[in-house]
């Protein structure tokens, strides 16, 4: 049997947002964000006289070791517990609800405005509603 091909208004999606704004996300430390550099280390391979080695060695306050590969590039291996390179990129959710939010739609295509609920327990009961729908729905057909 196969799935009628229906318009991307025939649906509806449901889903819980939290938007990578500083309303829901916070800056974090390498620990708080369980960043897998901070927690066993990392290597880092770049041109042997660049100035991404010259920061490493003179100005990154980081712990290493440093070996030369093959083709004489500089070979950086990170101790784990400290700061990554990317440490004032992480971040962590902070304690707040996620937005509730149906769409007329698929996740792929949108054919309509979002509408959000204030109150979780509104959402789970729009969605129960429509899920009792959908079974109805396959029930007589």
């Amino acid at each position: 049997m196969s799935r009628p091909e229906l318009p991307a208004s025939a649906f509806q999606t449901f889903s819980l947002r939290r938007p990578r704004t500083e309303a829901f996300w916070r800056r974090a430390t390498c620990e708080e964000a369980d960043c897998q550099a901070w927690r066993h280390g990392w290597r880092t391979t770049v041109e042997a006289d660049s100035p991404q080695a010259n920061y490493i060695r003179s100005r990154s306050g980081r712990r290493f070791i440093e070996s030369r590969d093959e083709g004489g590039l500089a070979v950086f291996e990170f101790w784990p517990g400290q700061p990554c390179f990317a440490a004032s990129e992480h971040r962590v959710p902070i304690e707040r609800e996620p937005l509730y939010v149906v769409r007329t739609g698929t996740s792929a295509v949108a054919a309509g405005e979002a509408r959000r609920h204030t109150r979780g327990a509104d959402w789970v009961e729009n969605f129960s509603e429509e899920l009792g729908k959908v079974a109805e729905d396959r029930k007589r057909g």
